[in-house]
């Protein structure tokens, strides 16, 4: 398992702002794209105040921000994806949120992503009908831009520690048992699947990352616990459902991790 994945396949975001109005339709050339159902903005980077911001650094919390308009006559279920790829392709943030519109509703979403390497990155925003058939409502829109490395060489770029505001809370698997989320058929990546899974009992993983696994010999060592965990990051307000479904909470996570599943 790699610490990233080549791959440009979109997806998706977190609601910050709804908003009223409606938008005018851009052509072409301009900032706003009317597809048949959801119409989507060229996304801007915001600050944590949403101002924007037009320089980027290594480990900078940088909000991607888009305005979405449902153009049908009813209300329309929708995820909002952002991604975020190096000049190689590969795939560095993969997120989002799925959430309904009103019909002629406007939302600005805002996702926030923390680059953790300097370098040219595109980023897309798009909208999908839902996770499972993943079917284009928007155009896809996208912009370019450089992420600097940190003017402070001291900013932790790997090593990720829980907050006030946001736990860690690790898992380690048994061998060849397979995990909770695992147990049901899905097409979608596991980092989903692990998201669809802790909503259920009314938990939000912000991120799920998890270092090298290793079961090829797991016919011999079945039921024996090996190293390599799962870590999920949650809001303090989950801090206690974590801990009555067994898992552990912990300061901080290893360098050697990946988003789970990739």
């Amino acid at each position: 398992m790699s610490t990233k994945i080549l791959l440009s396949i979109p997806i998706f975001v977190v609601l910050l702002a709804v908003g009223a109005s409606q938008l005018a339709h851009g052509d072409s050339s301009g900032q706003i794209q009317d597809n048949s159902q959801i119409s989507i903005s060229s996304p801007m980077m915001v600050d944590a105040t949403g101002h924007a911001i037009s320089s980027f650094q290594v480990g900078q919390q940088i909000g991607i921000q888009s305005m979405l308009t449902n153009h049908e006559a009813h209300d329309q279920r929708f995820a909002y994806v952002v991604e975020a790829m190096d000049k190689n392709h590969v795939l560095d943030y993969f997120e989002g949120f799925s959430a309904s519109m009103l019909n002629n509703q406007s939302f600005t979403a805002t996702q926030v992503w923390t680059p953790r390497e300097a370098g040219n990155y595109t980023v897309q925003v798009f909208v999908w009908d839902n996770l499972a058939s993943a079917a284009l409502l928007s155009d896809v829109m996208e912009k370019q831009i450089t992420v600097q490395a940190p003017e402070d060489a001291s900013v932790p770029t790997t090593i990720q520690k829980s907050s006030e505001s946001e736990i860690w809370f690790e898992y380690t698997p048994v061998c060849c048992n397979g995990t909770s989320w695992e147990k049901y058929p899905s097409p979608l990546p596991e980092f989903l699947k692990i998201k669809d899974y802790f909503n259920s009992f009314g938990i939000t993983v912000i991120k799920s990352m998890q270092t090298h696994a290793n079961c090829d010999y797991c016919t011999e060592i079945n039921g024996k616990p090996l190293d390599y965990s799962y870590y999920l990051l949650v809001p303090s307000s989950d801090e206690n459902k974590m801990l009555n479904l067994g898992f552990k909470k912990v300061d901080a996570i290893p360098s050697d991790v990946s988003t789970a599943g990739m």
